[in-house]
């Protein structure tokens, strides 16, 4: 309760609402509205940047996926990366817990906004730098396969270059493995083949 009453009752800058939340159990923080929601995702993004650290705030992984949970369902998915590539999640995705964090957020997407997702995601893989250019469309591409949206897939692992492992581009190969479908294997081949194309006559410019 705290929490909520210092939304509208603290200073300005102290960031109480979410040094009442964290002091509390986190139980249905949700159940508030999304005022409270969007003022805690707020002073999270403000809390990160207070500390000076470029690492992710491990300490608030939970409320922060309450929080993009909560968005994911009311149709504001852009709040909800906005907030995961604030704090440095996708950055957690190539690190030794990989698995745990990329299963957790994977979670939080379901068949009706992994597509609004991943297109955001795509639009601003272009103005970063290039391990966050990598992390968020890794994030995109692991969001397409999980809902078997291989040709989307596809589109994404040809924009990732990942030939630093074994010579290949292992994401490419994996959409390939993922199916037996001989006329959808000849369609990925062209779009490769045109990707390709497209790359040569960029270069020769």
């Amino acid at each position: 309760i705290l929490s909520v009453l210092a939304l509208t009752m603290s200073a300005e800058g102290e960031r109480e609402s979410l040094k009442y939340c964290m002091m509390g159990s986190l139980v249905d923080i949700c159940s508030w509205g999304h005022e409270y929601v969007r003022n805690l995702a707020f002073e999270i993004g403000k809390e990160w940047k207070f500390n000076g650290s470029s690492t992710p705030i491990e300490s608030e992984i939970n409320l922060v996926l309450e929080i993009v949970k909560f968005h994911m369902k009311h149709n504001a998915e852009t709040e909800a990366l906005d907030l995961l590539m604030e704090v440095g999640y996708l950055e957690m995705l190539s690190d030794e817990k990989k698995e745990e964090y990329l299963t957790m957020l994977l979670h939080l997407v379901d068949s009706t906004n992994y597509k609004r997702a991943c297109l955001y995601l795509t639009s601003c893989s272009k103005y970063l730098s290039t391990p966050d250019h990598e992390a968020t469309l890794g994030t995109a591409y692991d969001m397409y396969m999980k809902f078997r949206d291989l040709a989307s897939a596809l589109r994404i692992a040809l924009l990732v270059d990942d030939h630093k492992y074994c010579g290949q581009n292992v994401k490419m190969k994996m959409v390939f493995e993922e199916t037996k479908d001989f006329s959808l294997k000849q369609q990925f081949a062209f779009m490769i083949a045109r990707y390709m194309k497209m790359r040569r006559m960029l270069y020769r410019k």
